[in-house]
């Protein structure tokens, strides 16, 4: 026969804002900052070779990559930082990751309705949520 569960099991864990922010600061810092430096480092071949290397699809490639790098490196901060429900907060730190992209692509080029930018939206919270699972594998989600 099942035993009734105990009482402290079923009170909810409250979200840490503290692991949130951290996940959160962690990604949108990093890819501004990346980005940045992706768009010196641009410019600066295009300066010297002549060559816009911004309309490439290899540019694009990178870009799309390093933003989800930083948004599972998001993902995995927040869990790592949590003390309790890991990936719930990777989770939170993957929504507030895609409420900043749509906010500042509001303006790009082709609108948000641009095939790169979708598939760039649809993969923020998976990886923030894969980020969360390899900081903690083996702790309770």
């Amino acid at each position: 026969m099942l035993e009734p569960r105990n009482s402290a099991d079923l009170t909810p864990r409250p979200l840490e804002s503290r692991a949130v922010f951290t996940g959160s600061l962690v990604d949108v810092a990093g890819t501004l900052h990346s980005e940045l430096a992706t768009y010196m480092a641009a410019g600066l071949v295009a300066m010297l070779s002549g060559y816009p290397v911004e309309g490439t699809a290899a540019f694009f490639v990178f870009n799309f990559l390093r933003g989800l790098f930083f948004t599972g490196l998001g993902g995995y901060m927040a869990s790592r930082t949590a003390r309790s429900l890991p990936l719930r907060h990777a989770l939170l730190t993957g929504i507030i990751s895609l409420a900043v992209s749509i906010f500042f692509n509001l303006d790009a080029p082709g609108g948000l309705l641009s095939w790169p930018l979708v598939l760039g939206l649809l993969a923020v919270v998976p990886v923030a949520v894969l980020g969360g699972l390899l900081a903690n594998p083996e702790r309770n989600l």
